[in-house]
């Protein structure tokens, strides 16, 4: 089966470990299985909201290289000692990653969109996965769709990622089960109830751009919205990547836990110039 991953952590994942602190347990809002918020934190907050919820010192954080800063999104990193223990391991370091997709007065307000969390190579992921599931609940499919013109190449159904092209459709929705070494928890929370009135008839424009022909285009973004996750967890148990090597030059193996919610913070920014906390 294709595997979607989707690595967020590729350095300083040895050396930065420590148990001092341990995040807030109690999540905003109450029912975190509905938009799996990271502990203590919601969807879109601001970097200085991130920061001040979990109680963050300018010492706690890691410089990021000033060519891995880009327009419409930034890093901030935080050391492993400064998050501590975090569903049942000690975090190496916590990458959190911002986006503005504003347009108009709102442009330069970053909103929080993932959040990749990496843990000591000898971690005990299971440990971890019985955890999420304590707090999130059963894992089950992240769900997902794709802009796919009639040649099959497809791209991320972000609407300003491709240009206009001939008999392009949306395709049919994709998901993204539990099976080892890949874990998955898709939100209860679809992307159609936050995607709405004046901000689906945005977006739907701003989509039609890149699909000026497509057939099916109504009938498919409703059913995207109405079954698409608008967030989803996803868990790696000792995924081996032969592209990125450790110190030795051994193949590294990540061990991780991503929180995603990207294509919704960026829609209700660009689409709904939603500027709060999205919950």
């Amino acid at each position: 089966m294709k595997r979607l991953i989707v690595i967020f952590l590729t350095l300083v994942l040895l050396g930065l470990s420590g148990c001092q602190k341990v995040l807030p347990d109690k999540p905003i809002p109450d029912e975190p299985r509905k938009l799996l918020e990271f502990p203590g934190l919601q969807w879109n907050m601001s970097p200085d909201a991130v920061k001040e919820a979990l109680g963050l010192q300018d010492e706690d954080l890691i410089e990021v290289p000033a060519d891995e800063v880009s327009e419409k999104c930034y890093q901030i990193r935080v050391k492993g000692e400064a998050l501590g223990e975090l569903f049942g391991e000690d975090v190496v370091l916590a990458a959190f990653t911002y986006y503005d997709y504003y347009e108009g007065d709102n442009q330069g307000r970053y909103g929080l969109g993932s959040i990749g969390v990496a843990y000591e190579q000898d971690a005990d992921m299971e440990v971890v996965r019985e955890k999420l599931t304590q707090r999130y609940g059963a894992e089950s499919p992240y769900k997902y769709s794709f802009i796919e013109p009639a040649s099959g190449w497809q791209t991320s159904r972000v609407y300003d990622a491709a240009e206009p092209t001939e008999g392009t459709h949306i395709a049919a929705i994709h998901e993204l089960v539990s099976e080892e070494p890949h874990f998955y928890w898709g939100s209860e929370r679809k992307e159609g109830d936050y995607i709405t009135g004046d901000i689906k008839a945005t977006y739907r424009d701003l989509l039609k751009k890149v699909n000026p022909t497509a057939d099916n285009f109504d009938e498919s973004l409703d059913a995207a919205l109405q079954e698409c996750s608008a967030a989803f967890i996803h868990m790696m148990n000792g995924v081996v990547s032969e592209k990125i090597k450790d110190e030795d030059g051994n193949p590294r193996v990540f061990k991780e836990v991503i929180f995603n919610a990207v294509t919704l913070v960026q829609v209700m920014q660009r689409a709904g110039d939603w500027t709060e906390p999205i919950s």
